[in-house]
């Protein structure tokens, strides 16, 4: 399985758009230069920022559009699931292309495309 890195793209079940997933450089751990995610890489607007509109009326701002589609803003209290338990960094958890992250609006947030190429992790 591939590695998670800066500038993987992400994808919301919910959303009308992909999202980069933004990994700050204070990780120190560089793939093809991109500093490696881990699953408390989940913050909104850090790391996630808008999957551009979002579809689900469990949003309260779809809601009250009448159901029509609103504004994205992401709302991610837990990590990223999955991870590779075998891989950590600083004592959390390395994220590979098959983890998965939950909106507290039902969205499931997969990565759809990751930006590293040449190392790949143990599931």
């Amino acid at each position: 399985m591939l590695i998670v890195t800066h500038n993987s793209t992400c994808r919301c079940s919910f959303g009308t758009a992909p999202c980069p997933l933004v990994v700050l450089p204070t990780k120190q751990i560089f793939i093809d230069d991109l500093p490696v995610a881990t699953i408390m890489d989940h913050k909104s607007p850090v790391n996630l920022a808008t999957f551009v509109m979002c579809t689900t009326p469990s949003n309260p701002a779809v809601a009250a559009n009448n159901g029509s589609p609103a504004p994205c803003v992401p709302v991610l209290p837990s990590p990223w699931t999955s991870g590779s338990v075998n891989v950590t960094l600083k004592e959390e958890i390395i994220l590979h292309e098959i983890s998965t992250l939950t909106c507290a609006y039902g969205g499931i947030i997969t990565i759809e495309q990751t930006s590293q190429s040449t190392c790949k992790v143990p599931a």
